[in-house]
């Protein structure tokens, strides 16, 4: 039985270049190729082709740990990321929906969006009465709506 190799780059710009090549790429963040004169992996972070292994690449994979107890990466540093949704595991996403938050169920494809109510800087005198309480908001689809029920003056009445 004879087999046949395939290109498994699925139509994807191939990853080895030469220096020069790599110099014109236009790539996306996170990008990574092989340099074939230098004969190193490179990652492009957005402004630079950094070589992996190199004292940038281990400055910032310095902040992570994998914690074979919780079998968790552990960061010491806040992560942000210029893409709108983060995965929690294989079964729910978080995504930016504007002004709030939504949540996926990636099980059922079902998308939750919670309520958001808000307090202003209570440091600010002019924000510790009324005005420094956002009520809470949900979105339902093409409406919005507010809960008011519940006064602001009627929650400060109960902290004691």
């Amino acid at each position: 039985m004879s087999s046949t190799k395939v290109n498994t780059s699925y139509g994807v710009r191939p990853d080895k270049h030469t220096t020069d090549a790599i110099s014109k790429l236009q790539p996306e963040n996170g990008v990574i190729v092989f340099d074939t004169n230098e004969n190193v992996n490179k990652l492009w972070d957005g402004t630079n082709w950094i070589p992996m292994g190199s004292s940038v690449h281990q400055e910032t994979l310095s902040h992570f740990i994998y914690n074979p107890v919780t079998d968790k990466l552990e960061a010491d540093r806040a992560i942000e990321t210029t893409l709108n949704s983060l995965f929690l595991g294989e079964q729910h996403k978080m995504s930016s929906g504007a002004e709030n938050i939504f949540f996926t169920n990636l099980g059922n494809d079902t998308n939750f969006y919670p309520m958001w109510g808000g307090l202003k800087d209570q440091s600010i005198v002019a924000n510790q009465g009324a005005d420094g309480y956002i009520a809470p908001s949900g979105r339902v689809y093409t409406d919005m709506f507010s809960t008011t029920s519940v006064s602001y003056t009627h929650l400060r009445a109960h902290e004691t």
